[in-house]
């Protein structure tokens, strides 16, 4: 059995990182997400380097999964959903 590399993707803040993994886990790739334990137990955000969270997948998924944050980042992914009830 082949196995797999795991490549980090992106690195940003816990909230950006949940919701990138909830679009990705939601397009069927799996999502690892990795900050240093320091930054998690006494709450620190991305401006600091404990802060920040990696955000990994497997590397055949890579390049979808990067596609997606770049679309997320762009504001590609927006609901329209607002404009139809409007």
């Amino acid at each position: 059995m082949p196995s797999s590399r795991l490549i980090t993707i992106d690195e940003t803040s816990i909230a950006h990182a949940q919701v990138i993994r909830g679009l990705l886990e939601s397009e069927g790739i799996p999502v690892w997400l990795n900050q240093e334990s320091a930054g998690t137990a006494i709450g620190l955000d991305m401006f600091s380097p404990l802060g920040i969270v990696k955000i990994i997948v497997k590397d055949q998924n890579a390049e979808h999964a990067r596609a997606l944050v770049d679309a997320y980042y762009r504001g590609d992914l927006q609901n329209d959903t607002q404009e139809d009830q409007g």
